[in-house]
């Protein structure tokens, strides 16, 4: 009846009818190339948006062959392997429909009245999420491909995270009355607002069983960490370029050029008197030569 509401698990939906869920179709090296539906990988999904840029399209001539595996409004997107784990998406009616591929899953809702889907949506992105696909994974035709991870330190430092609520159902009320957006980590609006104001990338590191993070007010913040001893072995362009990379995963030399009004020559000097200081380590050759910061 409309209006009632029930406890369920994702099982019990899936048994009776009411989920949906399934997984992509694995496209051959030919039948790709066309101009036909488009190909979806899940590098091309992100928990903001889904990026077009660079999709793969089926020939026209396979348009019935992939209906089945067709994207439809209101499906929950789920990122299920590789370095995209767990990511998330929704289908909305501005996005053009297109063929998921194997490393993604779908989730739609077979009753709208019953189990909405922007409800998924949200619940896709708790922490009990999680719990309850692992449990059910082994019943479902994609199981080989539910690998979900726990965030690691590398997700947070490079601001790639994956959004996990702690409490889905209050945010989706709270969405659907307009006074919340997209949960997360806050992690996007930090990096925005840190490029906007040209301070250092905040940092993220662990002591003990305790995540730490850094928010730098200025650029002095970065350099006063600095061991004495490098402190005073650098000069003031040499402490401006360390604090412009710091909280970064890796910088370029074209960057750094950028950022600091550097030439090329002078770039090259400040990178390779970093390394010296060892706050950079060289990675690659010739112009696809970047410098990995050495997290203290």
């Amino acid at each position: 009846m409309a209006g009632e509401r029930r406890t369920a698990t994702f099982q019990q939906l899936h048994d009776e009818g009411l989920l949906e869920i399934g997984d992509g179709y694995r496209a051959q090296n030919n039948e790709l190339g066309g101009t036909g539906p488009i190909f979806l990988r899940a590098g091309h999904v992100t928990d903001s948006h889904i990026d077009f840029t660079g999709v793969e399209h089926f020939h026209d001539h396979l348009a019935v062959k992939v209906r089945s595996k067709m994207s439809k409004v209101g499906d929950t997107i789920i990122t299920t392997k590789g370095n995209s784990t767990g990511r998330t998406s929704f289908v909305t009616d501005r996005l053009p429909p297109f063929v998921y591929s194997p490393h993604l899953s779908y989730w739609r809702s077979r009753d709208p009245e019953k189990l909405c889907g922007g409800f998924l949506r949200y619940w896709s992105q708790g922490v009990e999420f999680i719990d309850q696909l692992s449990g059910m994974k082994a019943s479902m035709d994609m199981a080989p491909y539910l690998s979900l991870s726990p965030i690691t330190l590398a997700q947070m430092r490079s601001f790639t995270a994956p959004m996990k609520s702690r409490n889905p159902v209050l945010h989706y009320v709270f969405a659907r009355m307009g006074m919340a957006e997209e949960q997360g980590y806050g992690l996007i609006s930090l990096k925005k607002h840190a490029e906007k104001l040209r301070l250092p990338l905040p940092s993220f590191s662990m002591e003990g069983d305790s995540l730490v993070l850094t928010i730098y007010r200025n650029k002095a913040g970065v350099v006063a960490r600095l061991r004495p001893e490098v402190r005073a072995s650098l000069n003031d362009d040499e402490k401006a370029s360390g604090a412009f990379f710091s909280g970064r995963q890796s910088v370029s030399s074209p960057e750094l050029m950028e950022q600091m009004g550097f030439d090329e020559r002078k770039a090259q000097r400040v990178l390779k008197k970093l390394q010296e200081a060892g706050l950079l380590r060289r990675v690659g050759r010739g112009p696809a030569t970047r410098y990995d910061v050495i997290q203290s």
